[in-house]
């Protein structure tokens, strides 16, 4: 199974134009286009992607769903699910994510949740990664994700993404 570890892209500070609370901050311009760039990024080099599943919290969802609507042909299936709100439990996820026998799965969240979640796959609890806003890393799993039986094979941040010319 491959995994693609998402970050939400950039969204709005705490205060901007009545958002008090930090669930309900969402996407910048900026951050919905960069969904539209991970979208055709991802089309090109994991066509596979069968399914996303996403954080509830708006701007993760935001981010899950820009990418969904870009996709051309067959988008992937979008889920949203609490165990990706900040604080979730990496096993729970791990537990989820064996559920499914897709060949492809996108998660959509937060750091540093995410960036540890990398690290618990790949077995470097000292990893130190830093997934950027709207930054994707691919793990390889021989079987279904769990702890430290991952490979980081890529990864990438919104600056590598080229617009469609």
């Amino acid at each position: 199974m491959n995994l693609l570890v998402i970050r939400h892209a950039e969204a709005v500070p705490l205060g901007h134009e009545g958002v008090d609370t930090d669930e309900a901050r969402y996407l910048t311009d900026a951050g919905r286009e960069v969904g539209g760039l991970l979208s055709r990024t991802l089309q090109r080099h994991t066509p596979s992607l069968a399914l996303i599943l996403t954080s509830p919290l708006v701007r993760a969802r935001q981010t899950a769903e820009a990418i969904v609507t870009a996709w051309p042909d067959q988008a992937p299936i979008l889920e949203e699910t609490p165990l990706l709100a900040p604080g979730g439990r990496r096993r729970k996820i791990a537990e989820r994510l064996r559920e499914y026998s897709f060949d492809t799965i996108a998660i959509v969240g937060h750091n540093p949740d995410l960036s540890e979640l990398v690290g618990w796959f790949i077995g470097e609890k000292n990893l130190g990664l830093d997934l950027e806003k709207g930054g994707v890393a691919c793990l390889q799993f021989d079987d279904h994700p769990s702890k430290a039986t991952g490979l980081l094979s890529w990864l990438i941040t919104p600056a590598w993404c080229e617009p469609s010319s």
